[in-house]
């Protein structure tokens, strides 16, 4: 009951001073709702940054041929056929870690050139073509539209087909025709190549990246070992692999780079660097949380500030009513019951100032992750530590106040003027 009898007359004394009250929670308000939207928009960003790398396939494992001489100037000379993969040496480390391995990725790029199709427009459509081999759709994730991406079957075979993207499609095929079957003809400044179209990958929309078929270049697809015919490539440098679980993938690039090692023991010029960008994509997010925190501190100076400017006018709401706490100490009031009411008063300045900082905070970074097109990353750790702070501020700048008024003598308070 007393709790409550305190709780009115804090209640009836914020109102008469509404705008005193208001200021006082100023600080408080300024500082709850800095720290609540520096935190939720450093998640956002550190989410969306995460995400991004992801997406690029930053978690993939990177394998890539590289000379063992650490002197610039003392060059292994170029690899032959014995230091670089084979594609069965890559089939037989991918069936080694079948139980970890989603897909690789191998790509050889032949170079650009005039397509055209066998039958259909009378027109023509620059592409880049780039031999690949049945994981690379996977790791990239490029999505078929009509018929198939490059099998193994195409790998082994090294066969002459082709996947073709949909814009190309629609450019030189009809609409009442079905690109699927049909011969493209590729005209390079010193060759002309023919394939078989078996697929069309979806390349309509853009994206920030040059992984996959998300971009504005056009890239024709072949089976990689076509493509190492034509170029007259006896194996391949560099491998990109992907992981089944991100939870694995350290172990897998550890126990990739075992294998290689291995593998690669007895060549003196050469051996096989292994590399996740995974340990950057956790350094950049650390940095991020970093910086969040910094600023957080930064912003937690506003709460001290409002901390003090609560304690500097309860001092002041002590002194403006030292005559009824005289009255109230006379008439039996406790140095306890005294002591209650200047505390109550400040948590529930500090309670209310932070519920208004908290809202406003959610809306700041709502508005501002929503803008820049990120994940809106609201912690609720931060909202409940956000309001037991408040309270806590009320409480600890509070009780000073509340102990000279619970101090003051009785017979020296009915006399104060």
């Amino acid at each position: 009951m007393l709790i409550m009898e305190n709780f009115l007359l804090a209640i009836t004394s914020l109102k008469t001073n509404k705008m005193r009250a208001l200021l006082t929670m100023l600080g408080i308000i300024i500082g709850i709702s800095s720290v609540i939207a520096i935190v939720s928009i450093g998640n956002s960003v550190s989410r969306n940054t995460e995400n991004e790398m992801k997406a690029s396939g930053m978690n993939n494992i990177s394998v890539s041929l590289t000379s063992r001489s650490s002197d610039e100037n003392a060059s292994a000379g170029n690899p032959t056929r014995d230091d670089l993969l084979s594609i069965s040496q890559i089939r037989e480390y991918k069936g080694e870690f079948s139980s970890d391995i989603e897909a690789v990725s191998i790509e050889s790029d032949i170079g650009s050139g005039k397509a055209r199709m066998s039958a259909g427009i009378d027109a023509q459509s620059t592409v880049d073509v780039d031999g690949i081999s049945e994981g690379y759709a996977t790791i990239n994730k490029t999505k078929i539209m009509k018929g198939r991406g490059i099998t193994a079957a195409d790998v082994d075979k090294s066969s002459a087909v082709a996947v073709i993207p949909s814009k190309m499609a629609k450019k030189l095929v009809p609409a009442d025709q079905n690109a699927l079957g049909q011969e493209v003809r590729i005209v390079f400044d010193d060759k002309i190549l023919t394939y078989t179209v078996v697929g069309v990958y979806d390349n309509s929309q853009k994206s920030g990246t040059s992984f996959g078929g998300y971009s504005d270049t056009q890239k024709l697809y072949i089976p990689i070992t076509t493509a190492m015919d034509v170029n007259g490539e006896s194996g391949v440098q560099f491998i990109s692999v992907m992981p089944k679980n991100e939870s694995t993938a350290e172990k897998l690039t550890s126990e990739t780079a075992d294998y290689f090692d291995t593998l690669y023991k007895s060549n003196r010029s050469w051996t096989m660097d292994v590399y996740n960008s995974q340990k950057d994509v956790n350094a950049l997010v650390s940095s991020i949380d970093k910086i969040k925190l910094a600023i957080s501190v930064i912003a937690g100076i506003a709460l001290l500030v409002g901390g003090i400017g609560v304690m500097n006018i309860m001092l002041v709401s002590v002194t403006e009513r030292t005559r009824e706490i005289g009255i109230r100490k006379a008439i039996g009031a406790k140095r306890s019951h005294i002591k209650t009411q200047f505390i109550i008063e400040a948590i529930i300045i500090c309670g209310i100032g932070g519920i208004i900082g908290i809202i406003l905070g959610l809306i700041i970074s709502t508005s501002i992750a929503l803008k820049m097109g990120m994940p809106v990353s609201i912690s609720p750790l931060v909202i409940i530590v956000s309001v037991l702070f408040s309270m806590g501020i009320g409480v600890f700048f509070g009780f000073y106040p509340a102990s000279k008024a619970a101090k003051l003598d009785p017979i020296e308070a009915l006399r104060y003027e």
